[in-house]
């Protein structure tokens, strides 16, 4: 498997600013979680903290699939710079303003900032692809 990243093109950006839930499929388990885009990069967060199910699966795998919008796609994580931290959250709070204060609030504490990862294309999926 080529393990190099490639990047979100614009056209999926949008589509995924534009949709509010992500599901990820990791060794045959799903959740459906929350996202964000960042400088072009995609994030997530656990708001239950790195002992949650679906993060303590990702941590023990290195690829999986998302499905958000009409975006499919085989994709990889790893843990964000230190960096995206403040971004990530703001990008949170503006995305999900439209929720109560108190849901979006859960993913900006230290919890969920300690159990964020950036998702990684590591293929065009077909219907993207040139």
């Amino acid at each position: 498997m080529d393990t190099k990243n490639l990047p979100w093109t614009q056209e999926q950006l949008i589509v995924l600013n534009e949709t509010d839930e992500l599901k990820l499929m990791i060794a045959g388990k799903t959740v459906t979680i929350w996202m964000v885009s960042v400088e072009n990069q995609l994030f997530v967060r656990s708001v239950y903290g790195r002992k949650s199910k679906w993060f303590q699966r990702a941590l023990g795998h290195t690829y999986g699939e998302i499905s958000a919008g009409r975006i499919r796609a085989r994709v990889g994580w790893l843990e964000p710079d230190e960096r995206f931290r403040d971004s990530v959250d703001e990008a949170f709070r503006s995305k999900y303003r439209h929720y109560p204060k108190s849901i979006v609030d859960s993913t900006v504490t230290p919890i969920a900032q300690g159990a964020s990862l950036q998702i990684v294309l590591l293929e065009q999926p077909e219907s993207d692809q040139s």
